[in-house]
């Protein structure tokens, strides 16, 4: 009974150990992907470097150099790490911009510097330091992308170490968390580096011939705390350390939007629209305003921090967080989606704050400015992380009359796109309602006959959103000078139209379809991209009227036009007159914009009459001869005034 109780409670034990085993391991792969979530979370994702170079002047000189393996990126961070033989003996004297973090020496034995340039401009080639007695000398150049690009430098230490065990210092607690420390120890004498601590990472390794080794160390950080890296050497030497720690650069969020009714202040009019929802104008041509958030991340915004501006692009698809399919391009006071000037406020002046301006969350919003114009910056107050910047940008449909859709986005001022778009306005413009002329009222009463063509418009803005319906448009022609016109055209931008001939009927070999890839008879016109033409010639005139009318599934806004082209030997000289007919287009299925009104009437008048030319009014001038006898070789100049 013992042995059975005692193999009993040896079962159970191996139970629960196996199943402690089992969960605890299970914790800990909790445990890792939690870790490794938050880690992800934290990364200072903006952050890299770009490119490192080495260099060392041999045996000794006066300069060291080393060369840029390509181009720097204007506005990144660059970093440089000298060691020098010599320190307190020798000055180091840097190529322009170059500002000094941190020194150390070891009396007169070893330097070691860091420099940097915060949004640098662009460098390429040779840089060459100079130092002021000819000593042995390594460098390392180092360039890297998001960061500040002001007050980038937070914290410095330094070290002085003789031992296996070198050390660069530790620094003071990093005001924020994702930052970039670098380090650099120099040696005198020629030794190797290994086993650096507290997660650095070893860039690069140099020696001269015989005097200085130096190592260039770097750690991407995402928590606060000191700074410190140590690193075991091959042989024992004196030591020189510094370290640096330089800041991140913030990140953006397009975070929020709102669509607003104009009102002339920096308030804005009623919400055309709920919180980050698209929107739709009333009429063509209306003023509107757009409020939009920045969320602010990894470092604090300093006041006028950064530059942004405002682009649009008209939609393709959806206004989609990844831009597929659209091409952006500025907002100007030209552009059809344009900044609009109001009376009273200026571009730049502070906003007012509304009600009904979008949020973000529980974020703290700081209020920017009213913008009439690009670039815009947060020249109101900086922007701490975590919370957003609200900017007011006073806008206007300027793209005529078709009702269109169109995106907005908020990118820096080099054209650069922000880190993250969680939203993207979207709005859409109106259609004006009723038939318009566009084109100049032509009379040609007085044209010399034979005139080749002449061209009258008559626009009419129409639209089926489901592009579902057919549509007709009729275009009404008169009848008495028929026989002097070759060809009524109408064109049309537009496709997949179906077109007929006279009075509603088709006259196959009478009737053309310009432009038309139809086959049968041009029964069915699959236009080509742009304009193309329904063409009726003077053989209709047996017919009557000869109305024109095209009939179309319109997904968009279409614009018609009238042009005449007038026969070789025109005698009839009453008027041709077109129009569009308002009725026909009202009671076509599933219009949403239907014109009010008839459009204006072109009319073509053709002058058969010649112009009469008297004696009087032909003159010569400049005639020149011997004896008023006219020979080959004078000059006359004959005038006739009309």
């Amino acid at each position: 009974m013992k042995k059975f109780n005692a193999r009993i409670r040896d079962r159970l034990y191996k139970f629960e150990r196996h199943h402690a085993l089992g969960l605890l391991f299970i914790f800990v792969i909790v445990f890792m992907i939690f870790s490794y979530s938050f880690n992800q979370h934290n990364a200072f994702a903006a952050g890299a470097r770009v490119q490192t170079i080495t260099g060392n002047n041999g045996a000794g000189g006066t300069t060291v150099s080393a060369t840029w393996p390509s181009a720097t990126t204007t506005d990144n961070l660059l970093v440089a790490i000298v060691a020098v033989d010599g320190g307190t003996n020798v000055t180091i004297s840097p190529p322009a911009s170059w500002i000094l973090a941190v020194s150390a020496d070891n009396g007169g034995r070893t330097k070691s510097s860091i420099y940097y340039i915060e949004n640098a401009a662009s460098e390429s080639g040779v840089s060459s330091w100079g130092l002021s007695a000819s000593k042995e000398a390594t460098i390392t150049l180092a360039e890297y992308s998001g960061m500040a690009t002001s007050s980038a430098l937070d914290v410095t230490a330094s070290a002085i170490a003789n031992s296996l065990t070198v050390d660069s210092g530790t620094t003071s607690t990093t005001a924020q968390a994702d930052s970039l420390a670098v380090a650099g120890i120099a040696i005198q004498g020629i030794v190797t580096y290994s086993a650096e601590t507290n997660s650095f990472t070893e860039v690069s390794e140099v020696q001269s011939s015989t005097i200085v080794s130096s190592a260039f160390y770097e750690k991407i950080l995402s928590t606060t705390g000191t700074q410190q890296v140590q690193a075991t050497i091959s042989v024992k030497q004196r030591s020189v350390g510094v370290i640096a720690v330089f800041k991140a650069a913030s990140t953006f969020e397009q975070s929020a939007y709102r669509f607003f009714n104009n009102a002339d202040s920096t308030d804005v009019g009623s919400a055309l629209a709920s919180q980050d929802t698209a929107a739709t104008l009333s009429s063509d041509g209306d003023a509107f305003r757009l409020r939009s958030l920045l969320h602010i991340g990894v470092a604090n915004l300093a006041s006028s921090g950064e530059n942004f501006k405002l682009q649009f692009s008209e939609r393709s698809g959806t206004c989609d967080t990844g831009f597929s399919g659209e091409t952006y391009t500025d907002v100007t006071a030209g552009t059809a989606i344009a900044y609009n000037n109001n009376t009273t406020p200026s571009d730049g002046d502070n906003l007012t704050s509304n009600a009904n301006d979008p949020t973000h969350g529980g974020d703290t919003i700081t209020n920017q400015d009213y913008e009439e114009l690009n670039n815009f910056t947060n020249s109101v107050s900086a922007i701490n992380v975590g919370q957003d910047g609200k900017w007011d940008f006073s806008l206007i449909d300027n793209d005529g009359t078709s009702p269109v859709t169109y995106c907005l986005r908020i990118v820096k001022s080099d054209n650069s796109v922000l880190d993250t778009y969680s939203v993207i306005p979207e709005i859409t413009t109106a259609a004006d309602s009723t038939l318009f002329d566009t084109g100049t009222v032509i009379d040609v009463s007085t044209t010399v006959a034979r005139a080749d063509a002449v061209v009258e418009m008559l626009s009419v803005t129409v639209q089926d959103a489901d592009a579902g319906n057919l549509e007709s448009i009729v275009v009404d022609t008169g009848s008495s000078a028929e026989g002097d016109v070759d060809q009524v055209r109408l064109y049309l931008d537009g496709t997949n139209c179906n077109a007929t001939g006279a009075n509603g009927t088709f006259e196959s070999g009478s009737d053309t379809l310009l432009g038309s890839t139809g086959t049968t008879g041009g029964e069915t016109a699959a236009f080509l991209s742009g304009t193309a033409t329904f063409d009726k010639d003077n053989t209709d005139e047996s017919t009557g009227l000869g109305d024109i009318s095209t009939v179309c599934s319109l997904t968009t806004s279409l614009t018609y036009f009238i042009v005449y082209e007038l026969s070789s030997s025109p005698t009839d000289t009453n008027a041709v007159t077109a129009q569009i007919d308002a009725s026909q287009i009202a009671s076509s299925g599933g219009i949403e914009f239907a014109p009010s009104s008839d459009s204006s009437t072109a009319s073509v008048t053709i002058d058969t009459t010649p112009p009469t030319v008297t004696t009087a009014n032909i003159s010569v001038t400049g005639a020149t001869g011997t004896s008023g006898a006219f020979k080959n070789g004078d000059t006359a100049v004959p005038t006739w005034n009309n």
